[in-house]
């Protein structure tokens, strides 16, 4: 997968499987998205299997990334702009998620 919207749509796709596994969780989030610093949204609800604006508690701004990585590799590194770090942390945090993908998806993800 050398394209990068294929890359962005896997990784989104990754993480909206692992969101929807939930019954409280939803996933809210854009495929080609433009947006600085933020892909979307995991939508927090208060009962289970519910997307009702009345069972809405709060939201979780994500950013997910995609890297193809060896897997014999122990160790995965990414850097992420100090931009970006600034508006996180501004902004009150994000769910940073990393993709990688050798023979399955592997899923990371760190609360900045």
């Amino acid at each position: 997968m050398g394209d990068s919207s294929k890359n962005e749509r896997y990784a989104i796709h990754a993480v909206e499987e692992l969101i929807d596994s939930s019954p409280r969780l939803s996933a809210d989030f854009n495929s080609n998205d433009r947006t600085p610093c933020y892909d979307g949204n995991i939508l927090i609800y208060n009962k289970d299997d519910t997307n009702s604006n009345e069972h809405l508690i709060g939201r979780l701004p994500v950013q997910i990334k995609f890297r193809k990585c060896d897997a014999k590799k122990e160790t995965i590194k990414f850097s992420i702009k100090r931009n970006d770090l600034e508006v996180y942390y501004q902004e009150g945090g994000v769910l940073y998620f990393l993709v990688t993908k050798d023979v399955r998806p592997r899923v990371y993800y760190a609360s900045l």
